[in-house]
């Protein structure tokens, strides 16, 4: 609903008719409108900014053609990333998810509320998070508490 609005499309078609070819008009009416959106004082609105750049980038994707490669995700797939989105949920297969952790966003992000929903724990906005190591690593996310622990002891296991 926020990318059919009247507004951004019509500013698209503005854009390519000003000369602009259509992802670099799509782009840049996304930027403006991520950055309308972030400048926002109340903290449900600013989180939709993170929702119309994933959308924008997903229509991109589809008007350059570049698809992107297929992910696996095996049983107890923790999604780990900077910017895990509603969307990257949504395509996953949930049997397979057991947690989300991003180092963006916020409680009240889509992908939080979502996976909230879906009875998944996410920890949003874990900015100590060093990303390049953490694949392939034993994740604790007490969704309850917004804490995550990497390769615990094992007391910490057997509590959790």
């Amino acid at each position: 609903m926020l990318v059919n609005s009247d507004t951004i499309v019509d500013s698209v078609i503005s854009k390519i008719r000003q000369g602009n070819w259509a992802p670099a008009g799509l782009r840049d009416v996304i930027q403006d409108t991520v950055q309308k959106f972030a400048g926002m004082d109340d903290p449900y609105l600013r989180e939709r900014a993170d929702d119309i750049m994933d959308i924008g980038q997903r229509i991109l994707q589809k008007l350059t053609d570049k698809d992107r490669a297929e992910r696996t995700y095996p049983k107890k797939t923790v999604l780990v990333g900077e910017n895990i989105s509603a969307t990257d949920l949504a395509e996953a297969p949930v049997k397979n998810i057991v947690a989300v952790v991003s180092t963006r966003g916020s409680s009240s992000s889509h992908v939080a509320i979502l996976a909230r929903g879906m009875g998944i724990p996410s920890v949003m906005g874990a900015e100590d998070l060093d990303l390049s190591e953490s694949d392939g690593l034993g994740f604790i996310v007490d969704g309850y508490q917004g804490r995550i622990y990497i390769e615990s002891s094992t007391a910490i296991m057997k509590e959790y």
